[in-house]
């Protein structure tokens, strides 16, 4: 899902198509995603202990034109251009796992995202001197993919 804004001004022409009316936003099932990873899951157990350790790690791309249903893009008679890495791209994830055995009737056990980065960028227009729009980075982000 995605919204765009129906009623934006023509960008030839500066003019709304119904001028009396401010924005239109359109709920659209026309977003798409892709989401590319893999997944390595390593388990080691000593039963006589009842003692068991896991670990993950998922190497992943996550693309998408709209992160949520209510996000505009830029240019609403082009939201294609939008298409770039999502909010939730993680591109490395570790995780660990590990049970011990029971303490007073109580097992424990211990779990949780050991290393997670996700850098972004802030181009900058040298000219201007100031922030590139969103839609200027995501066709920047999209020829290096």
């Amino acid at each position: 899902m995605r919204a765009r804004d129906i009623n934006t001004p023509d960008p030839a022409t500066g003019l709304r198509p119904e001028p009396a009316i401010g924005s239109i936003t359109q709920f659209e099932s026309t977003g798409r995603s892709t989401r590319d990873s893999l997944n390595v899951n390593i388990g080691y157990a000593i039963p006589r202990r009842q003692m068991n350790l896991g670990m993950n790690y998922t190497l992943a791309r996550f693309l998408n034109d709209a992160d949520n249903a209510t996000q505009l893009p830029v240019n609403s008679y082009k939201p294609d251009l939008e298409w770039g890495p999502s909010s939730q791209d993680i591109r490395h994830r570790v995780q660990a796992n590990l049970f011990l055995p029971p303490l007073f009737g109580v097992r424990a056990a211990l779990n949780g995202l050991v290393y997670s980065v996700r850098i972004a960028v802030q181009h900058h227009d040298r000219a201007r001197r100031q922030p590139r729009s969103r839609h200027q980075r995501s066709a920047a982000r999209r020829d290096r993919s």
